[in-house]
């Protein structure tokens, strides 16, 4: 994380987003807005709903870029916000999940 010292960091939090349009499912909603996203939006098919979890800026409230991978113990996977040029990173388990 030595890009651009401590004042440069930030903690990513992970969203989801839908791969068809980039919407980013509010944090307290359910997986019923989910599907009423996919019946309603042009170019969404309600039978194959898609989400991705991404890393999110909190300082800009947008997506992070995937910066690299480090593999180890645990996956260290790090972002860089395309906005504020922030960098953070999560790790993640063997078993997939993220802290």
């Amino acid at each position: 994380m030595g890009r651009g010292g401590e004042a440069n960091q930030v903690k990513p939090t992970m969203v989801l987003l839908c791969k068809v349009c980039r919407w980013r499912l509010p944090g307290d909603q359910t997986m019923g807005v989910v599907a009423a996203h996919f019946e309603t939006e042009p170019e969404h098919d309600p039978e194959d709903v898609k989400l991705e979890m991404v890393g999110w800026c909190p300082r800009c409230d947008r997506e992070l870029t995937l910066d690299r991978i480090e593999e180890g113990l645990m996956r260290t996977i790090h972002y860089v916000c395309p906005q504020c040029h922030g960098s953070g990173f999560v790790f993640q388990r063997a078993g997939g999940r993220d802290e």
